[in-house]
């Protein structure tokens, strides 16, 4: 296996490529392989963290958002409570 390309030397030829430069074909290989380098690195990274189950991350959304509206109503109810209460304790 060829020995991974450092960073730099990596970013200065994409920077070159993506700038409309002409690439050797040496340097237009070395470009692809620091790509799948890069990728392999970001696939590697990625895979450390689990898997995200959609379904049960929408049901624990649902279920977070339910427990909001409850609270809510209830913040609601309370308002109105304490207003009752201020035009009662302000007519006494």
């Amino acid at each position: 296996m060829e020995k991974a390309m450092d960073l730099t030397t990596g970013q200065q030829l994409h920077a070159r490529s993506v700038n409309g430069a002409a690439l050797s074909d040496a340097e237009r290989q070395a470009l692809a392989q620091w790509y799948a380098e890069q990728d392999a690195a970001e696939f590697a990274e990625l895979s450390r963290f689990p898997k995200v189950d959609n379904e049960s991350m929408r049901k624990q959304i649902d279920d977070v958002l339910s427990q909001i509206s409850v609270v809510a109503n209830r913040i609601r109810d309370l308002d109105a409570e304490n207003e009752r209460l201020e035009k009662e304790l302000a007519s006494a």
